[in-house]
């Protein structure tokens, strides 16, 4: 049984409350195409699981959710349980994979891969790029990706499809996932500022501009009203541009300067520890 931590606990709340840009994204019925913008702890994350757990009470509606690795993946898998949200797609509900794990299993329908073939990081790059080249010369059409999706639906057949870390997505996956799900509607939570993988991808790049609604996450609220007001005015004074709005729904947080080396602070790390082990963040 998963017992929620106060971290847990926080992020459950935020899931609970409302959320303009959820309503605003659930009622747009003619769009097609959404992507949620902002800087790391704006509430992207949490607004697509929104998005996905509103659909699915309101419609059974069948979401494929996909971030970039497993961690991620299996943190999104955990705040599901915690908050009873359906991670079986069988009857709708929330599906969770890797974008990789994804691509991977569309290699093998699509004939790329040796029959058990496993996944290979160092194959993978050249099988995006094969399958584009495919695409392009129209080996791969629409009625090909129809059929597979009719013939394996558990695996494939989704109402639509959510986007975690969309910065991090390189731009084969990026095209691929846009020409196979080209009539599903596609929301893309897409991080200022938080690349890891590469060089950040333009998602809306080909999308028709009338299916396309983008919609800006400004307010901080992954920490508290404190915190963000010092990073905000360390940014300024950095002149890196972090454009966020501080939280004043969650007050407090502090900042500690030490002119010593962490290592040679032991009672300080004491101090720290001991505060994490009483709010029952240690893990």
């Amino acid at each position: 049984m998963l017992i929620p931590t106060e971290i847990d606990r926080k992020r459950m709340d935020r899931l609970s409350g409302k959320n303009k840009i959820v309503d605003q994204i659930l009622s747009e019925k003619n769009k097609k195409f959404f992507l949620i913008s902002g800087y790391g702890g704006t509430g992207k994350t949490v607004a697509l699981l929104k998005i996905a757990n509103k659909s699915y009470q309101d419609k059974r509606s069948r979401t494929l959710f996909l971030t970039y690795n497993h961690a991620l993946a299996s943190d999104v898998k955990r705040l599901m349980t915690l908050m009873n949200m359906p991670t079986n797609s069988d009857d709708g509900g929330i599906a969770i994979e890797t974008s990789m794990s994804f691509m991977y299993r569309w290699f093998s329908k699509l004939n790329l891969l040796e029959e058990d073939e496993d996944l290979n990081f160092d194959k993978y790059n050249k099988l995006c790029d094969e399958v584009i080249e495919m695409i392009k010369g129209k080996a791969i059409t629409h009625s090909d990706i129809e059929e597979i999706v009719t013939n394996y639906n558990d695996y494939f057949d989704f109402d639509q499809i959510f986007v975690d870390e969309g910065q991090d997505w390189p731009l084969n996956e990026t095209s691929i996932l846009k020409y196979i799900y080209h009539d599903k509607t596609i929301v893309v939570a897409d991080g200022v500022d938080q690349l890891t993988r590469g060089k950040k991808v333009n998602w809306l790049d080909g999308v028709d501009k009338k299916i396309i609604d983008v919609y800006p996450l400004k307010k901080c609220l992954r920490m508290k009203r404190n915190l963000s007001i010092f990073a905000k005015h360390f940014s300024d004074n950095a002149e890196l541009g972090w454009n966020i709005e501080a939280n004043n729904d969650a007050p407090g947080g502090k900042i500690i300067i030490t002119t010593n080396s962490y290592d040679s602070n032991q009672p300080l790390h004491d101090q720290l520890v001991n505060e994490l082990k009483t709010s029952k963040n240690e893990k």
